[in-house]
């Protein structure tokens, strides 16, 4: 099973005067980080996973998002070229945001269904 990590950081500007911030923080700190798997039990099946973590402002939790979403992907052949698909969503608000404490729902779940037939 592939499975891959990957990470990042960085640094931003924020523009915040025409939102009516009453406090303008002049750079915020990202880390991001993504973990991604892919597994093949047979040939008319694949499964993957992908989970992304992301800190908009990591010295400051109540400012901006932090977020968790992951997904399961589930895919088979029916025919030769013919698939159906199930997936699954789920994101996770996790700062100290007022509008984050009465987000609803939270986290937010998602079920895709769907079939695929090619010409």
């Amino acid at each position: 099973m592939p499975v891959g990590l990957f990470a990042s950081s960085g640094k931003r500007k924020i523009i915040c005067q025409h939102r009516g911030f009453a406090t303008c923080h002049a750079l915020s700190h990202d880390i991001s980080a993504w973990l991604v798997g892919l597994y093949k039990p047979t040939k008319e099946i694949r499964v993957r996973v992908r989970g992304r973590y992301r800190f908009e402002d990591i010295f400051d939790n109540t400012y901006l998002e932090q977020t968790l979403a992951m997904y399961t992907d589930v895919s088979m052949k029916v025919r030769r070229r013919d698939t159906v698909r199930v997936r699954f969503d789920a994101n996770f608000f996790l700062d100290d945001r007022a509008s984050t404490a009465v987000r609803s729902p939270n986290p937010e779940l998602s079920l895709w269904l769907g079939y695929e037939a090619r010409y």
